[in-house]
């Protein structure tokens, strides 16, 4: 299945694993997906703002932390694709390319 179908547009979702295209081997949690409305020719529309996200961390003596951060979603990839390596990355983030 091509990365176009199998990820369309809007493919993040709350709940899913995801990695930063910088660091593609940690794995990260979509805890929620910020909107925002504009007004656009005068009508109100959704914007997406950014996506909330969190990840443990080990910080003493094996203890854990729950980081949070925000990301635009530009940046984000599904940890599935994260972690087959750059090739793939910069395929996922390219996949509709040729539809402009």
């Amino acid at each position: 299945m091509e990365l176009k179908e199998r990820y369309p547009k809007n493919w993040i979702k709350e709940g899913l694993e995801v990695a930063h295209y910088d660091n593609p081997k940690k794995k990260l949690f979509v805890s929620k997906i910020v909107k925002e409305k504009i007004l656009i020719r005068g009508e109100l529309k959704n914007r997406l703002k950014c996506i909330k996200c969190y990840w443990h961390e080990e910080i003493n003596n094996g203890e854990k932390s729950m980081i949070y951060s925000d990301f635009f979603s530009t940046h984000l990839v599904p940890y599935e694709v994260g972690i087959e390596g750059k090739e793939l990355i910069d395929k996922f983030r390219n996949r509709f390319a040729d539809d402009y």
